[in-house]
């Protein structure tokens, strides 16, 4: 993209340099701002080229992604079979106590039924 130099400018460098040196110096003017700017997006480009390389090395990628999604199936799979094993023995001392409690309650009964055969017997 060319770049041109104000018309005030040309106008101020050939009231003091005359017509043809002015359009020298302004030649030479627009010829170093093509420059710069040339230099400016070359920096520019540079400088995105090296954050994009910072951000790929700092930001997770799909690979890390599949990486962490498989990391996290195995310790779905691992909870899961703590649970069951967790599950299976809780169930397990449920029937423990549910046969504690049924011998309790027949010796209950039979204590109630000793008693209430022993006060028939009395009266």
């Amino acid at each position: 993209m060319s770049i041109s130099i104000p018309i005030d400018v040309y106008e101020l460098l050939e009231d003091k340099l005359g017509k043809e040196e002015a359009r020298k110096v302004a030649s030479a003017i627009e010829v170093s701002l093509d420059t710069i700017e040339k230099k400016a997006e070359t920096a520019a480009l540079q400088k995105k080229l090296e954050i994009k390389d910072e951000l790929s090395k700092e930001l997770a990628n799909k690979a890390d992604i599949a990486r962490l999604d498989g990391k996290i199936a195995a310790d779905i799979a691992r909870l899961d079979g703590k649970i069951e094993t967790v599950k299976a023995e809780l169930m397990a001392e449920i029937v423990n106590v549910k046969t504690e409690i049924i011998k309790w309650m027949f010796l209950f009964w039979i204590g109630q039924l000793a008693s209430l055969i022993a006060i028939l017997k009395f009266f």
